[in-house]
């Protein structure tokens, strides 16, 4: 295939370790422009920064859950997998897009921090210097994320995203900067959401441009990720945990071929053929949350028939998603 890459099959998308010289024909025949960026945003985007409140402010509407031991354990060793694909150099985590993930991506702050996390592979004890270089880097790119360009945000939040989980997994999970690292994630992930967390044409039941699905799915994918990290931090200290209601709405894990497409072309097809499996619309998160009560048996069948026609199609990402919900809501 020459200089093209080619999609790894696993959770980590493309191999990084030895990058080819040219860039992949996706980029390099198809060159992706995140300049004109029709995105939405059909949440509050102030309640992702508000979140932690929800545990010392008693609110009705707030729904809690319970992880059990074994989802939590679950969730930690699948957030650890991310950060340690990244240490290692075996690839970016599945909540970022391969084709955002590396050289030639424009996203200077994702790229620095694939190269940068580096420095903790094989770090034995004594890490003080590396988790200085660590938080020094975190500082910059929150100082910097309002200034930066939509899609650039987006790509800021999820380099914070996988400094976080380093920090957690490689330095200390009782770091005490990591309270602090929360707060700017859950910031910046707000700052994030307000680009947009949907394409408009999404809405419209059309197919938006392959840029604008790009930023979307990878927005969510992170935005999902951020809080079975955040309810990993809650339940290890001891503090309730509530359905995530704020993101009422929006799209589930999108497709496997849809997200490893490597052309323009390829991916549109795909899309095409997406819209005419989903007449009814693509399968939303909170149709992965618990029954409402008001509903009878035929409601309930056509959702479970909704879910199964999204199990089809997932890559590692969406199972994940899936088995959480799915052990703790009973969906």
């Amino acid at each position: 295939m020459g200089s093209e890459h080619t999609v790894r099959g696993g959770l980590y998308g493309r191999d990084t370790t030895a990058l080819p010289d040219a860039p992949p024909r996706a980029i390099s025949e198809h060159s992706l422009d995140f300049s004109r960026l029709d995105m939405a945003c059909p949440i509050d985007a102030a309640d992702i920064s508000n979140r932690w409140l929800k545990a010392y402010v008693p609110d009705p509407s707030h729904k809690a859950k319970q992880y059990s031991g074994p989802i939590t354990a679950f969730i930690y060793r699948m957030l650890k997998s991310f950060a340690a694909a990244v240490v290692r150099g075996e690839g970016a985590p599945s909540f970022v897009h391969p084709l955002m993930a590396w050289p030639p991506s424009p996203t200077t702050h994702l790229s620095t921090c694939m190269s940068l996390v580096r420095i903790f592979d094989r770090a034995g004890p004594g890490t003080e210097h590396l988790s200085s270089i660590l938080l020094g880097e975190m500082t910059r790119v929150y100082d910097e994320h309002q200034n930066l360009e939509p899609h650039a945000i987006v790509a800021a939040y999820q380099a914070y995203s996988i400094y976080t989980l380093v920090l957690f997994f490689y330095v200390s999970e009782v770091h005490e900067n990591l309270p602090t690292a929360m707060l700017n994630l859950q910031e910046l992930a707000s700052a994030s959401a307000a680009v947009g967390v949907t394409c408009r044409a999404e809405g419209q039941r059309e197919r938006p441009r392959w840029e604008e699905w790009i930023v979307a799915e990878s927005q969510r994918r992170t935005l999902y990720a951020m809080y079975m990290f955040d309810s990993v931090l809650t339940a290890r200290d001891g503090v309730p945990t509530f359905i995530s209601t704020e993101l009422h709405g929006l799209p589930a894990a999108g497709p496997s071929n849809l997200w490893r497409a490597t052309s323009r072309q390829e991916w549109q097809t795909d899309y095409n053929q997406y819209l005419a499996r989903w007449p009814d619309g693509i399968l939303r998160l909170d149709e992965l949350w618990p029954m409402p009560a008001e509903f009878d048996d035929e409601v309930i069948r056509k959702r479970r028939g909704r879910v199964d026609r999204w199990l089809i199609n997932l890559d590692e990402y969406g199972i994940m998603l899936y088995t959480v919900t799915s052990c703790t809501h009973g969906t």
